[in-house]
């Protein structure tokens, strides 16, 4: 009797690494293939300023940051706290932060919460194929390549989860649009990355200074946040969060940099002041607040209203996004028209695109690496049904 073909994963990351621990745990025979030396090279990159897991959201609140059905669905399916558990499961154990982010616990660094993760996945007989790139895919198997061979290698699902095309250094260089000529491709862009501003204004003094308690408008969106200034533009949050309007070609950002005072109530503190400097520090602004209002021409800066109405409604023009390979995720991919709701493409028999290979979006604060880890379940148990 033939041995039964493994189910093979390309891409060891938090979406490939999710699909292989359920498979797996299921019994199972699984391989995962990926290009680089280790697993989970874009999750450590992650993890460098705090490895935000998921977010303790209220789940409709939490469902709502994605404007996918498709994604909504399978985040119901494997939900945050059905992840929690998961992870606690595995002996990884994890803590809501003030801002209702989810963290690993302190005294567990984010290396030693994927080695814990694929301890359990060597447990579970997982393959691993690592310096292995994909080269070709045909209907029965996939064609691997590393330094010295070249090797098929048999399926009987496949699942691909090789990232989009961001921090190409983790090997998330969007190079497998290659294996697929024939399909709908979308071309890839940036996401949750900063703003470039445009430098005829000089910004130069602002590098690195936060810009606090402050609220963005940008087309009909309107957002309050923390951003800092680069010798670029900015970043933050608020601004991956605008990311989509840039996209679609807006350019023009406003910011209120006195979000609890009215204009008019601004105006009457001026009026009182004996100068437009002393009276805007006696309004506790920040730095770079003072800065950027400073940088108003003079007849601008000494005339009351004026100065008001740019405190209120600061402007800053938009050049563009920071380069794809410096963006947080990027967009474009597999179309979601393309896949079935449990991510099986429509013209390719018994495979599978999870992950940033597809195209949507999320902003930051747990909601991408959770969609990631959802699409994974999801599509694990979907060949589990067909088994």
């Amino acid at each position: 009797m033939d041995e039964v073909a493994p189910i093979v994963i390309v891409g060891a990351g938090p979406a490939g690494l999710t699909a292989a621990y359920f498979l797996s745990k299921a019994g199972k025979k699984v391989c995962v293939v990926d290009q680089k030396s280790r697993a989970g090279r874009k999750f450590l990159v992650a993890g460098h300023n705090g490895l935000n897991l998921t977010n303790n959201l209220d789940l409709d609140a939490f469902l709502a940051k994605y404007p996918d059905e498709i994604i909504r669905k399978a985040v119901r399916q494997f939900s945050p706290q059905d992840f929690r558990d998961w992870f606690s499961d595995l002996g990884i154990a994890t803590y809501v932060g003030t801002s209702g982010k989810v963290f690993p616990i302190p005294s567990l660094k984010p290396i030693e919460v994927l080695n814990r993760w694929m301890q359990i996945l060597e447990t579970q007989d997982v393959s691993f194929y690592f310096n292995s790139k994909c080269i070709q895919v045909t209907e029965q198997d996939i064609i691997l390549e590393d330094k010295n061979t070249v090797q098929h290698l048999p399926y009987s699902h496949l699942i691909f989860a090789t990232g989009g095309k961001s921090w190409k250094m983790t090997g998330s260089d969007g190079m497998w649009t290659r294996l697929f000529p024939s399909l709908n491709i979308l071309p890839f862009q940036p996401s949750n990355a900063g703003f470039v501003l445009n430098h005829n204004q000089n910004y130069q003094k602002l590098e690195g200074l936060p810009l606090k308690n402050v609220v963005f408008y940008m087309g009909e969106m309107q957002l309050k946040g923390e951003v800092v200034f680069t010798s670029k533009g900015l970043e933050g949050a608020p601004i991956y969060a605008l990311n989509q309007l840039v996209r679609k070609g807006t350019r023009a950002l406003y910011i209120d940099l006195k979000p609890t005072m009215t204009a008019e109530s601004i105006i009457g503190h001026l009026e009182k002041a004996k100068n437009p400097t002393t009276a805007l520090k006696e309004l506790k602004l920040g730095k770079a607040a003072l800065l950027l209002l400073k940088s108003l021409p003079k007849e601008t800066f000494v005339h009351a209203t004026l100065l008001a109405q740019h405190m209120k409604r600061f402007p800053l023009e938009v050049s563009g996004l920071y380069p794809i390979d410096r963006a947080i995720s990027t967009v474009g991919g597999i179309s979601l028209l393309d896949l079935n709701e449990h991510f099986q493409h429509h013209a390719l028999n018994r495979t599978f695109f999870i992950g940033e290979m597809v195209d949507w979006d999320a902003p930051t604060g747990g909601y991408l690496l959770q969609a990631c880890f959802s699409m994974g379940f999801v599509a694990a148990q979907a060949i589990l049904k067909t088994n």
